[in-house]
């Protein structure tokens, strides 16, 4: 009986953590349970009461279920829960699955000030493969394996300027080599402006065998 009381009073503290956690997160947040361990001390042999006590407050609608593991705690307006913002998702998933992520299709060639045409679903390239569902309206992952070899070459310190190749990176695989004529001036133009000429170096050293024909349009 004694063990009984003690696992009980064990589970409660776990399920007062998680319920701690959860409400110091700004309305709004996306976060996962590895997270939530991390910060709050819980242990492997409490995951499992961890684990319940986010089921439960799913049920309470205190929290969205995302995929397995991703959780969000949902902003409110007057007409219910706010959609996930993409930037919020972006950052879970980076931190839980070690990925590189970064828009894709028109989204990445728009955010260049190459094209103003907004995409109806926000898609985005991933670096590794993610076996969760993400339950998001209106975002999609698509995983790369030439993202992979690009980041995995890519010898750029700089934040920012990592940020900018990846992004140029991207949106050259929506362009592609039968469209690119199209963009061609600004292309080249906007590729000298936002990259120094350390990156471009890298850059180009950095892209797989598919991708060489760039070279002749960005110079």
């Amino acid at each position: 009986m004694p063990k009984l009381i003690h696992k009980s009073h064990a589970n409660a503290a776990v399920s007062s953590s998680v319920s701690s956690y959860i409400n110091h997160q700004l309305p709004g947040r996306v976060f996962t349970h590895e997270q939530m361990m991390e910060r709050k001390g819980i242990s492997e042999d409490q995951r499992s009461a961890a684990l319940k006590a986010l089921s439960r407050m799913v049920n309470e609608k205190k929290i969205i279920r995302v995929s397995q593991g991703v959780y969000y705690r949902p902003k409110m307006s007057r007409f219910g829960s706010l959609p996930i913002e993409p930037r919020e998702l972006i950052t879970a998933v980076t931190k839980s699955k070690k990925a590189t992520i970064v828009p894709a299709g028109i989204a990445a060639v728009n955010a260049l000030g190459l094209d103003t045409q907004l995409p109806m679903v926000r898609s985005f390239f991933s670096s590794a493969r993610l076996r969760a569902k993400y339950n998001v309206k209106n975002v999609k992952f698509e995983y790369k394996e030439s993202l992979q070899y690009f980041v995995e070459r890519l010898n750029v310190k700089d934040g920012e300027q990592r940020a900018k190749a990846l992004l140029f990176w991207s949106a050259l695989n929506h362009i592609n080599n039968n469209d690119v004529t199209f963009y061609k001036d600004d292309l080249s133009k906007r590729f000298n402006e936002i990259l120094t000429p350390q990156t471009q170096e890298s850059f180009f050293k950095s892209l797989p065998v598919s991708m060489k024909w760039v070279n002749e349009y960005l110079v």
